[in-house]
């Protein structure tokens, strides 16, 4: 138990190390979200490990900064993807943000000797494997203990307060290209492509 307690704190100032904010928004821990939906219409949620409050969320994650240059964000994402849910070639992107979104701790924890909150871009994917597929247990070090899939209308009752307006604005944004990339027979990008710049590490 002990061991594994300090194998956290690492991993944690090692995640406090690498992570970023753009430099016009420096209180903010820049980072990705994800919005993995399954072929029924079903939104992925997960629960954090070793959590006795812990909530019910969609996965998200910080971009990683290395020598001053921040990690692609969609690169980030499918990072993201495979860290926490333990798929990847099971997955089909269809949409992105256009703009970050913004979100404050409510409370205090580590990150807030550094961030005020968090800054993230938020991407929209389809599931297409079968449930067999999700490993939380892909890397070393899993994210989620628990997961499940839940309807849209359900999303605000189970996750954390704090994150309703942020899920509100990211589903208004990406829900449309979602739903039609699952009624159509070849999923379409519905961006061209390019990547929001982030300015440097500050």
């Amino acid at each position: 138990m002990r061991f594994a307690l300090l194998k956290r704190i690492c991993l944690f100032f090692q995640a406090f190390i690498r992570s970023g904010a753009d430099a016009k928004d420096p209180k903010y821990r820049l980072g990705v979200g994800i919005v993995l939906v399954n072929k029924g219409g079903k939104i992925f949620v997960g629960k954090r490990i070793n959590k006795k409050h812990s909530q019910w969320q969609m996965p998200q994650g910080g971009v990683d900064f290395y020598s001053q240059k921040p990690e692609p964000f969609a690169q980030a994402a499918w990072r993201e993807l495979w860290e926490e849910v333990g798929v990847k070639n099971q997955c089909q992107l269809v949409a992105r943000t256009k703009n970050a979104y913004r979100y404050d701790f409510p409370y205090f924890n580590l990150w807030k000797l550094r961030f005020k909150g968090q800054k993230q871009v938020w991407y929209g994917f389809i599931f297409l494997g079968s449930d067999k597929d999700i490993n939380l247990e892909a890397t070393d070090y899993p994210e989620f203990g628990s997961w499940k899939w839940i309807e849209r209308q359900e999303l605000m009752s189970s996750c954390a307060f704090f994150k309703h307006s942020l899920y509100t604005k990211v589903l208004e944004e990406l829900w449309p290209f979602i739903t039609d990339a699952l009624h159509s027979k070849n999923f379409l990008n519905p961006f061209d492509g390019k990547e929001p710049v982030c300015s440097e590490k500050s």
